[in-house]
C-alpha cells in the first residue's frame, strides 16, 4: 500500500509541474503590439511615461515601454559626442538603452530583439 501511495504522490507531483508559459497579445493604440506571458498584469507604477506597463512581483520580472521620438537619439548621440559608437537606428538605439541601463543596474540577461513586421 505504502509502494502504491508513493507512485500516486510521484505521478500528482510530476502533473502539477505543468511550466507551460502562455502569451497574451497586448496592442496599445493601433501601434504596436507584444506578446508577453500571461502571469504578467497590467500595471501603472513602473514609470509615468510608459505606454505600457506589465509586472509580475512574484517572479521579479516587469516589462515598460517608452516611446520616444527618432530625433531624440539623435540629439542625445550628437550631443555626447556618441556618433561614433552608435548609429541613428533602430539595432543601435535598443543597444544603447541596455547600455545605459546596465550602467545603474545589475542585468544577468539580455534576450536578443525579434522583429515583426505584420
Amino acid at each position: 500500500m505504502k509502494k502504491e501511495l508513493f507512485i500516486l504522490f510521484v505521478c500528482f507531483g510530476l502533473f502539477s509541474c505543468n511550466n507551460e508559459v502562455k502569451n497574451q497579445t497586448v496592442t496599445i493604440d493601433n501601434k504596436y503590439s507584444m506578446d508577453l506571458p500571461d502571469y504578467l498584469t497590467e500595471t501603472t507604477s513602473l514609470n509615468v511615461d510608459a505606454s505600457l506597463q506589465y509586472m509580475n512581483g512574484i517572479k521579479e520580472l516587469y516589462i515598460a515601454v517608452i516611446d520616444e521620438p527618432i530625433s531624440g537619439f539623435s540629439q542625445i548621440l550628437k550631443s555626447n559626442d556618441l556618433t561614433e559608437d552608435y548609429k541613428n537606428n533602430l539595432d543601435d538605439y535598443s543597444t544603447f538603452c541596455v547600455d545605459y541601463f546596465k550602467e545603474s543596474v545589475d542585468v544577468t540577461y539580455v534576450s536578443d530583439p525579434k522583429r515583426n513586421y505584420n
